[in-house]
């Protein structure tokens, strides 16, 4: 394109910088506007080399794109292409230029060849791309914000633990490469001062209105020393960054560990670095926070500042979410347990008993199995109360029960009958066999005393033992083993009696003689 003089008036009312050089890219005129982007005096880039107007590291790229230009001479576009769509025209390439005073700007540079009187010619078409540049910037960390911001929400939502939650999150924060932080990263949690005398490590939530309280280091990833992970167990609320940021709600920023006076832990080979420290929300009320290393002096501006604002409630409502789910789960296994087990023994309560009972009997006619039960009471636990308070013979119903269950067969099972009764369920054992078991546990107990608050008690049962048949329904057939039970306590207790009316001792007589 040769720029005569009327073309050149056309020229000069452009907003866009136009450059007319030589083949070897020495300027031989340019518009005002180039002057004005490029901030030269009018008339100063005449002769120079237009790799001038570029950044030292960006000769390499001007030279590709001017290689690359394209030739105002080129061959027409085919007849048939008029009834084709037009198609959107290439966005001209970006380059990031140079001013006079050695600023940068990003700009987007447009090339074209061609030949005046035969000599060849460039002509480039400069325009300031900052602003767009710097949009694209924003719309790109936008998205990458979002997009953590959207992995950070399924992994609120699908994480099995509140500490698989903690780890993945901050995993998800550090890799965020627009926050530009270390891979080192800790959360800490809010809870009330442990009272004297309580279990080391026991958190105490929720908080107290006005209550002591405290940071916990629950979790953390990257190389921290053992000095680091001891002492910053717990913090103080109010102390070092952490605790100022749970004092007072809000993000805080160090520049740099050694000159920030709030940053009051130090730790033997501490390198210098940055802090970002984001208070953990939910439901309006600090619950914990997330610290992040940075290098010295971390930019800090506005999107910074609303994007960790936004992180510390979306990730505080979601561990408050996880933890509110772990203690209903909790909360319904102790429910479960408490519909199962005895509260005071730990062994099946009646109900579950019965249900074990019942689930014997089913197997027992499909598969012919034996089935016997053992009712057994504590001889003259009256008198244990009595003589030694409720709190002995609680003691007394605990042991007698841990004993008689861990001297069972794994798959047999005993539960809590009522008061001093406990009743046992024998899968697989014919009545003579029951009765053997009976009396073996009935040594065991009468010769090993039970240790309590009061000194070692001599503690003796008596046993009822009693096999299921066809035409017993569960009652009746415990109801037998209350039979038995009650001859052995009318025949002197410390003994035990089998459903078919004799005595254990003259039972095994007679299969002797059998």
């Amino acid at each position: 394109m040769a720029t005569v003089p009327s073309e050149r008036k056309i020229l000069e009312t452009l907003s866009d910088a136009v450059i007319s050089c030589d083949g070897d890219g020495r300027i031989l005129w340019c518009n005002r506007a180039t002057y004005t982007l490029l901030g030269y005096a009018t008339g100063e880039l005449r002769g120079a080399h237009v790799s001038m107007l570029v950044a030292a590291d960006q000769e390499e790229r001007l030279a590709e794109l001017l290689g690359n230009a394209s030739n105002a001479t080129d061959a027409a576009a085919p007849e048939d292409a008029a009834t084709d769509p037009p198609a959107e025209p290439p966005r001209p390439p970006r380059i990031e230029g140079r001013r006079a005073d050695g600023s940068k700007l990003t700009v987007s540079l447009a090339a074209s060849r061609y030949s005046m009187d035969g000599t060849p010619m460039l002509t480039l078409v400069v325009r300031d791309a900052t602003l767009a540049a710097e949009r694209e910037r924003d719309l790109e960390r936008v998205r990458d914000e979002l997009g953590m911001q959207m992995r950070v929400n399924q992994v609120l939502e699908n994480a099995e633990s509140s500490e698989a939650l903690i780890d993945e999150v901050l995993r998800e924060v550090v890799s965020l490469g627009q926050l530009d932080v270390h891979k080192m990263a800790g959360l800490f949690l809010l809870e009330e001062t442990a009272p004297p005398g309580a279990p080391a490590g026991q958190v105490h939530l929720p908080l107290a209105e006005n209550g002591p309280a405290q940071l916990r280091l629950v979790h953390h990833i990257g190389d921290f020393s053992d000095d680091f992970l001891e002492r910053e167990s717990t913090i103080p609320l109010g102390s070092c960054l952490c605790g100022r940021a749970a004092n007072s709600g809000e993000v805080l920023v160090s520049d740099d560990c050694f000159t920030d006076p709030r940053h009051e832990h130090a730790f033997h080979d501490m390198t210098a670095h940055g802090h970002y420290i984001i208070p953990l929300k939910a439901g309006g009320k600090v619950t914990g926070v997330v610290f992040l290393y940075t290098d010295p002096y971390p930019v800090w501006d506005e999107r910074r500042q609303v994007l960790l604002e936004t992180l510390g409630v979306q990730i505080g409502m979601g561990l408050a979410r996880a933890r509110d789910h772990e203690a209903l789960l909790e909360s319904r296994a102790d429910f479960a347990r408490l519909a199962t087990y005895d509260a005071l023994t730990g062994v099946l309560n009646r109900r579950a008993i019965f249900e074990r009972l019942a689930q014997e009997r089913a197997r027992q006619e499909r598969h012919t199995h034996s089935v016997s039960v053992i009712l057994f009471d504590i001889d003259h636990f009256k008198i244990v109360n009595d003589q030694h308070g409720h709190a002995v013979g609680d003691a007394v119903l605990k042991q007698v029960a841990h004993r008689m269950k861990a001297a069972l067969r794994p798959y047999d099972e005993i539960g809590r009958y009522g008061g001093e009764e406990f009743l046992m369920v024998l899968p697989g054992c014919p009545e003579e066999t029951a009765g053997r078991v009976a009396e073996r546990l009935r040594i065991s107990l009468a010769e090993t005393p039970i240790d309590c608050a009061v000194g070692p008690l001599t503690i003796t049962a008596s046993f009822g033992v009693a096999h299921c048949s066809a035409e017993r329904t569960d009652e009746a057939l415990v109801s037998a083993a209350d039979d038995a039970l009650y001859r052995a306590k009318r025949a002197g207790r410390n003994r035990v009696e089998l459903d078919l009316g004799l005595s254990l001792d003259s039972t095994l007589a007679d299969l002797k003689r059998g």
